[in-house]
């Protein structure tokens, strides 16, 4: 992710930023992934396809067991 946020630093819709945040929680590494959620949201504030960063932000929630954000970005 981190190569293709040099490609894309814009990050459109902050997609790339949620996967961060997905691959984070992944690790275990939950203050990282809510940094990356709180990011990802900022970037994507508009963004007509934003439901697709919302899909991955609710399926990192849903991995560090965070049930009601996980259903309020599903």
């Amino acid at each position: 992710m981190n190569e293709f946020l040099k490609k894309d630093p814009q990050d459109t819709g902050g997609l790339f930023t949620s996967m961060q945040a997905l691959l984070a929680a992944a690790v275990g590494d939950q203050r990282c992934a809510e940094e990356r959620i709180r990011s990802a949201i900022k970037i994507g504030e508009g963004y007509e396809h934003f439901h697709h960063t919302a899909y991955i932000i609710a399926s990192t929630y849903a991995l560090m067991n965070k049930t009601e954000p996980a259903m309020k970005y599903l």
